[in-house]
């Protein structure tokens, strides 16, 4: 699979955080992102690129 889109809709805030659901149509994607309440605008569109753990740079 080169490409897969999924859609990520609000759930709730926590202290910390705005919580968004990650499905894709056929639910073999799904998952939770968190976004600071910090870091401001939550952005409309988010890209996720594959990585290897050690390659990873926060």
């Amino acid at each position: 699979m080169k490409e897969a889109k999924a859609i990520m809709t609000y759930e709730r805030d926590t202290k910390r955080y705005h919580r968004f659901i990650v499905v894709d149509k056929d639910g073999k994607i799904t998952g939770t992102i968190y976004f600071a309440k910090s870091a401001g605008e939550v952005p409309k569109r988010l890209v996720l690129e594959t990585a290897q753990k050690d390659e990873v740079e926060v």
